[in-house]
């Protein structure tokens, strides 16, 4: 009976576990979403999230400036403009649903270059990394 008792205890213990990480990530896309809200009203943005979701990076101004004003608020960056690898690989993983990629290295390499100015860098990666997410080259599991 004891043991049963245990056993039940630590099933209850993962599921609220697993449940936790779940709502994490959910509170982490929801926080993402109220940056993005908070620059549009911010800059005057209308509609620009819209566009940007189905995959349209025009290089004007407006679009570079909504893409920094997002990156300086939801820790893609740290004070200074340096990548924070730890936040963008969890925006990626959301993405990707969760999924595990085994191609962070080479997608770090490929779309984490500072350019000669924050916005130009902040607009790059995106759409480095967006481009990269429809070709599939971050949505893989790994084993």
């Amino acid at each position: 009976m004891m043991i049963l008792l245990q056993c039940s205890t630590m099933v209850v213990f993962f599921i609220s576990v697993a449940h936790l990480i779940q709502t994490l990530g959910a509170n982490h896309r929801l926080k993402r979403d109220e940056v993005a809200v908070k620059c549009m009203q911010d800059l005057h943005i209308k509609n620009l999230h819209l566009i940007l979701a189905n995959g349209s990076f025009s290089a004007d101004d407006e679009t570079k400036e909504f893409l920094a004003c997002v990156g300086r608020h939801d820790g893609s960056f740290d004070k200074e403009g340096n990548f924070v690898t730890d936040v963008i690989k969890k925006h990626l993983e959301d993405l990707a649903n969760g999924s595990k990629s085994n191609n962070f290295d080479l997608l770090f390499k490929t779309c984490l270059i500072k350019y000669e100015s924050f916005k130009e860098t902040v607009y790059r990666m995106t759409k480095c990394l967006y481009e990269a997410n429809a070709l599939g080259n971050f949505n893989s599991n790994a084993d």
